[in-house]
């Protein structure tokens, strides 16, 4: 029989167990997350490592699979009987339902509002589902346990490479914690550092960032890494480390060129804001094509270098 709160992951067997889960879900008096996780229909396999999710979020998230055809479509009448038609888990899926009491996010709170469906087979997707577990969980996880987090939803099962370091992933980087803040700023001023870096700050979680991240992402993959700051303390603590012309607050974005000339007082560097009159595809396009320049620079300048060696 299933139990709630529970630290291990949680695998309904039978009717009853689905009852408890789908009543879990509903409880307007749930303290913690939790996350229902559904398998592509004739498998009995998730799309992600759950095990390894119910290990990086013990304590902080429960973690429920259903891998069995018939008990997913029960769930559904369950949801339907309780007048939630809306929430009937699909083969494939993931739902995220936050804490319904002491969330920090109040339009959250005794409601409903803040659950959504992901489909795990899909890449963005799960950068997504990733991102929404670490904003729901009620505390801030250390740097590790976020990374273990967003490993354990953004790698297919089928991967069997080793984790790859932060700033090196192909999904951008989350910036959360003061500790990762001042990782951001060694990378930012690190002279041994032969990319720009994009970094956007997006503090204004209840929207969409102003510019499309994951399109960045793709964009300029091997060529940019992207860093998104969602922390306003964060952005605080970036900017004590930098001069002022390249600072960063609120919804704004800049493209770091290689080098350290840029951190200086009277150095130009180039701000991207939300304008009502210019659209979030092409601010997008913009971004990436100071990235693509600043690049470029990069590759000039190594090639003049070398040519003045060999002179």
């Amino acid at each position: 029989m299933l139990t709630f709160p529970s630290s291990t992951l949680q695998r309904p067997m039978s009717p009853q167990d689905m009852a408890i889960l789908v009543d879990r879900c509903l409880d307007d008096n749930r303290t913690s997350p939790l996350l229902m996780l559904s398998t592509p229909q004739g498998s009995g396999q998730p799309t992600i490592d759950a095990e390894a999710l119910a290990k990086a979020t013990e304590s902080l998230m429960d973690v429920a699979i259903i891998d069995d055809d018939e008990l997913i479509c029960y769930a559904g009448e369950l949801f339907r009987d309780r007048n939630q038609p809306d929430l009937t888990p699909y083969n494939g899926a993931a739902r995220l339902f936050p804490a319904t009491v002491g969330s920090s996010h109040p339009e959250n709170r005794g409601t409903l509002r803040g659950t959504q469906l992901y489909y795990t087979d899909t890449v963005r997707h799960r950068r997504r589902l990733a991102d929404a577990i670490l904003d729901a969980l009620p505390v801030t996880p250390g740097a590790r346990r976020a990374d273990a987090i967003i490993d354990a939803v953004c790698r297919p099962r089928n991967d069997d490479t080793h984790p790859l370091t932060s700033f090196q992933r192909r999904i951008h980087t989350v910036i959360r914690t003061l500790e990762e803040t001042d990782s951001l700023a060694d990378l930012l001023l690190s002279t041994d550092r032969h990319l720009p870096v994009v970094v956007i700050s997006h503090t204004a979680r209840q929207r969409p960032a102003f510019v499309d991240i994951d399109l960045l992402t793709d964009l300029l993959h091997d060529i940019a890494p992207i860093v998104e700051i969602t922390s306003r303390k964060a952005t605080e603590t970036l900017c004590d480390r930098l001069c002022k012309p390249a600072w960063l607050y609120g919804e704004a974005g800049r493209v770091y060129p290689t080098g350290t000339e840029w951190n200086s007082p009277d150095a130009k560097m180039r701000l991207f804001l939300p304008n009502a009159h210019v659209s979030r595809m092409l601010l997008t396009n913009m971004m990436a094509s100071e990235a693509l320049l600043r690049h470029a620079d990069t590759l000039r300048n190594g090639s003049a270098d070398r040519t003045g060696r060999h002179a």
